[in-house]
């Protein structure tokens, strides 16, 4: 997972993303304290098909079924999730609890630096658990994700 607006998808083809960066400046990161709402998580990987695939297999030449049909069925049948999607959007776990959960660790004041131009700080940590995967957890702290 990412943080969102950090990167944004290709227009020619929605599998693929690229970094988001502006005409001018650096890209644009959250502070550790707006990561610490859902709504800023965005998934980065492409999502698991029902194959345990990633993609779906090429369709092999078969005499009477056009390839570009078998290869429609195929991905109509087992579609792909949208690159980027919010987790706020992924389904319910059992119970109707959330599929993340995403929690402020540490210090969450914000200081001023010494030197005004690097801005503020803070040295708290955003982390985000999964509830379907236990043991997936994401972090953001000043700046930087994992």
């Amino acid at each position: 997972m990412v943080p969102t607006k950090v990167y944004r998808l290709i227009e020619d083809n929605p599998r693929d993303i690229e970094d988001n960066t502006p005409e001018e400046g650096p890209i644009p990161i959250p502070s550790t304290l707006d990561m610490g709402k859902l709504e800023n998580w965005v998934h980065y990987t492409p999502n698991i098909l029902n194959a345990n695939r990633l993609t779906h297999m090429e369709p092999e030449a078969d005499g009477d079924v056009d390839p570009e049909e078998l290869k429609k069925r195929l991905e109509a049948a087992d579609p792909y999730e949208p690159r980027l999607k919010p987790i706020s959007l992924d389904k319910k776990v059992k119970g109707g609890l959330p599929a993340w959960v995403v929690r402020l660790c540490g210090d969450t004041t914000t200081f001023a630096n010494a030197n005004p131009a690097l801005g503020k700080q803070n040295y708290g940590v955003s982390v985000a658990r999964s509830m379907w995967w236990p043991g997936a957890y994401s972090f953001f702290t000043q700046g930087r994700w994992m």
